[in-house]
């Protein structure tokens, strides 16, 4: 983004079009050129840092143009979706040989559409099951209500100004202020566009089961090097059918390496790939009120900040390894994950630990929400679930919970120690009172998650642990 404040390195559009000027007013070329063209080049690389946006003087357009000069002849792009360049690009008819689009399925069918226009051979790599492009869930609930969209679309209209109305827009608010027959019909293809890879790669494999024979233009990525065996299994389990395999190479690296932390007292604080620190669930437990779990603003749990800070408290790194390993803690609330970073990250002296660990959330925090973390991975993960109350419906009672996708990424960041704070009362309470109910469906996979975690705990590759006992032994 031209706006953008941060540094992408050498080979940054400004950065580059900065070195290409230097070289070219060193040039033999430019020491043989008439004065007036010498002038327009020195004046260029004087104010090449001049904004587009403050600036819209000769020379402000002369750096634009060596911009899209540079850009146009680039083998290479790396760009976001959504990037201006690629609107230019598009614009001047330019075309690559591949595109690829990584995590596409963190993006819209309208962000999409810009890169698979720049080349005829496309290649889309994400995973419609993790989490889904930004603020998506509430245009698909828009969508869904064609009645809610027109009266949206009648409301809006007077605030479209005249840079935003084309021939399209027009086309869809006159259709909203005469014949409205074939609006629901509109919205239907809006939103199929919206989670355009999900639906894509969902109707190719629909085919691939009713005709296996059939050419494949999708193919599932079955085997997994990150996490270890017992993690990738729950995983598997809970989100992917028992699809997701172990590749054989990553299973014995990981065995051979071993854990890079181990518990510094094993009878408070086990030794597994997976450790789930069970807290009291509110509702059934004498005495504890629902202030004393889960609380407002939506939603932090001060007794899980503890159990977390507990955790971080026992564990120890192993000697001798090359590197530090790194840690995330993460939770679905960004309440709780501020007061995670006031509890770790703004008061690391008190844990010694730490300064064995490099952050894996950025450079500076190890605490951070599931949804700034998708994508990244970190040796030892904490998850804090927050969640724990009285409600007996779904939504209600479990949030951020019931999506599977957050779940999904929650539970998969880690490559050797996974630690999950939580109730499980709560949650098989939860499930067993919406047993039978279109609701459980949607929340499926957490049955899923608690039937894999009892068969790893039955194999030795997880434990299950009160939050008493972490505290105190017993």
């Amino acid at each position: 983004s031209k706006d953008s404040k941060g540094d992408a390195g050498s080979f940054e559009v400004v950065r580059q079009t900065e070195s290409l000027i230097a070289k070219l007013a060193a040039s033999p070329l430019v020491a043989d050129a008439p004065q007036r063209l010498q002038k327009q080049l020195a004046d260029l690389q004087q104010n090449i840092t001049a904004k587009p946006r403050e600036d819209r003087s000769s020379v402000t357009q002369g750096r634009q143009a060596m911009e899209a000069l540079l850009v146009r002849g680039a083998n290479i792009l790396f760009a976001t979706t959504n990037s201006p360049e690629l609107e230019r690009l598009l614009d001047e008819r330019g075309q690559f040989d591949w595109v690829m689009v990584e995590e596409a399925g963190k993006a819209t069918g309208g962000e999409l559409l810009a890169p698979l226009l720049l080349s005829y051979r496309r290649l889309m790599i994400g995973d419609h099951k993790q989490l889904a492009p930004f603020g998506s869930d509430q245009i698909v609930q828009l969508l869904t209500d064609p009645i809610a969209v027109a009266r949206a679309l009648e409301v809006g209209a007077e605030f479209i100004g005249r840079t935003l109305r084309d021939p399209a827009t027009e086309e869809v608010l006159d259709e909203v202020d005469t014949d409205q027959s074939d609006f629901p019909a509109l919205c239907s293809l809006a939103l199929g566009q919206i989670l355009l890879f999900e639906r894509m790669i969902e109707e190719e494999f629909r085919v691939h089961k009713n005709k296996p024979k059939a050419r494949r233009i999708a193919q599932r990525l079955t085997l997994q090097h990150r996490m270890h065996p017992a993690l990738a299994e729950i995983v598997s389990h809970s989100f992917y059918d028992d699809e997701l395999k172990t590749h054989e190479e990553a299973a014995t690296r990981i065995a051979e390496a071993g854990s890079p932390v181990s518990s510094k007292d094993s009878k408070r604080l086990p030794n597994a790939p997976l450790v789930f620190v069970d807290m009291p669930w509110v509702q059934a437990t004498v005495g504890m009120k629902a202030d004393d779990a889960e609380r407002r603003p939506r939603w932090h749990n001060p007794a899980e900040v503890d159990a977390v800070c507990r955790i971080l408290s026992l564990l120890k790194v192993r000697e001798g390894l090359e590197k530090s390993p790194s840690l995330a803690i993460l939770s679905p609330y960004s309440e709780q994950v501020r007061r995670l970073r006031i509890a770790i990250d703004d008061d690391r002296g008190s844990y010694p630990l730490l300064s064995a660990l490099s952050p894996a959330v950025d450079a500076d925090h190890y605490c951070g929400t599931v949804d700034s973390f998708q994508g990244n991975e970190a040796d030892l993960v904490v998850v804090s679930l927050v969640r724990n109350n009285h409600h007996a419906s779904i939504r209600r009672a479990l949030g951020f919970l019931s999506d599977s996708r957050r779940m999904n990424v929650l539970l998969s960041r880690a490559k050797s120690c996974l630690f999950v704070v939580g109730s499980l009362k709560f949650l098989r309470a939860t499930i067993d009172s919406n047993a039978g109910t279109d609701a459980l469906q949607e929340a499926s996979f957490l049955e899923r998650f608690l039937d894999a975690l009892e068969t790893q705990r039955q194999r030795g590759n997880a434990v299950t642990i009160t939050s008493e006992r972490l505290v105190n032994g017993k």
